[in-house]
């Protein structure tokens, strides 16, 4: 491995360690915390949705406290903005007693990253939420913010550094798909994609592949050796099921290829070289 994975810790060295990762490809990566006045931030805590008024999800306070001024833009690959929170209109003009503390936008009409306070005194969740369709079902994004964060910086930059790189399709006709749809009926995607996503985990704990700490509902991160293996969600803006997408990223060509034979042989159709979407979920596509 060329660059340092990042390790998990707490939330009061999570800038520290979310720098150190990301000055390893961009050095103009915020040195220094950029924080939003406490005034300011009470200040918008007071006109937020009541499920959020004064109880800021903690892992936002923190945001605040270190990117509340300028904000947080990731676009070498991706385009997800979460903006500074003086500047944040996501949450105009909605009901006072909305679910949603709406965070960022991954790209135009891409759905939004919000935090769901789905009852009283319980913990919100980090969902996208679709834009057409505020009340349509949300897809969970992450466990937490940080976990996010560190996915993303990985997708906007780390990614990029693998010299030799595939990709990996399912078609939906696959046997496998096929299989699950049929034990599947009448679920959500969420539930089919998974399925797929442990399907594929499996044979890659078979392989020796570990899981990275910040894999997310719709990215996974395995690594073995020089090898990053990508397992993420492919939203269909069209209706049709979403899937999963595999990429293979190696400074051993040889073991990239190895892993891209033995995914063609389970089911996946297995191309030399980078599509031009890295992360689908983050570049527009719409649940």
């Amino acid at each position: 491995m060329k660059f340092q994975l990042p390790q998990p810790g707490a939330r009061s060295d999570c800038f520290a360690r979310l720098s150190a990762f990301a000055t390893q490809f961009d050095t103009t990566w915020p040195q220094t915390p950029q924080p939003a006045a406490p005034q300011d931030i009470a200040a918008l805590q007071r006109e937020t949705p009541d499920p959020f008024r004064y109880r800021w999800p903690p892992e936002y306070v923190w945001f605040a406290q270190h990117f509340g001024t300028c904000g947080l833009s990731l676009s070498f690959r991706l385009d997800l903005t979460l903006p500074p929170i003086g500047q944040n209109s996501l949450n105009h003009g909605l009901p006072p007693s909305s679910p949603y503390l709406f965070i960022g936008q991954a790209w135009i009409a891409s759905p939004f990253l919000a935090y769901l306070r789905t009852a009283v005194g319980a913990e919100p969740q980090l969902v996208w939420v679709p834009v057409r369709a505020v009340k349509a079902p949300c897809s969970q994004a992450a466990n937490t913010l940080e976990q996010l964060l560190f996915a993303s910086v990985f997708l906007d930059q780390a990614y990029e550094e693998y010299p030799w790189k595939a990709t990996c399709t399912l078609d939906a006709h696959s046997p496998i798909v096929q299989r699950l749809q049929e034990h599947l009926t009448g679920c959500l995607e969420d539930t089919l994609c998974a399925a797929l996503m442990a399907t594929y985990a499996s044979v890659l704990v078979d392989q020796s592949f570990q899981r990275g700490w910040f894999s997310t509902n719709t990215d996974q991160f395995w690594f073995r050796g020089d090898t990053c293996v990508l397992l993420s969600r492919n939203w269909d803006a069209d209706g049709i099921w979403d899937l999963v997408v595999g990429r293979i990223g190696s400074y051993d060509p040889a073991q990239g290829e190895a892993i891209a034979a033995h995914m063609e042989r389970i089911g996946f159709t297995c191309k030399p070289g980078l599509d031009s979407i890295l992360n689908a979920p983050l570049q527009g596509g719409t649940p």
